[in-house]
């Protein structure tokens, strides 16, 4: 299924910022607003960094071509080496909070 942008302007785009559970472990990664072509997440380095939206869009294709195994480590290599060389925890924190990675072996050490 592609991902609805719409849908995730709606889960959010609130004025509430959002907390959700990172891939790298008991960390909680804030997502602080969306646009139409971005949303942004706080990091120590920068409270409003953007994820574009293309990226992520990317992203979704790749998981769902099947063309990569199952593990969040591979997947997060391939996201730096594919489609961008940064933010892919938070990038694939949110592909996994919206349920496009359901099947993946969560339990692999991301560096």
């Amino acid at each position: 299924m592609p991902l609805n942008w719409e849908m995730v302007k709606k889960k959010y785009g609130g004025e509430k910022e959002a907390l959700i559970p990172t891939i790298a472990g008991d960390k909680k990664l804030r997502v602080t607003g969306v646009t139409d072509n971005e949303i942004f997440v706080s990091t120590r380095a920068n409270p409003k960094a953007a994820i574009k939206r293309e990226s992520l869009e990317q992203m979704v294709m790749l998981i769902e071509s099947k063309e990569i195994k199952p593990d969040i480590a591979a997947l997060s290599q391939e996201f730096r080496n594919l489609i961008e060389g940064y933010r892919d925890t938070a990038s694939l924190s949110i592909l996994n909070d919206l349920g496009f990675l359901c099947g993946f072996s969560l339990g692999g050490t991301l560096k």
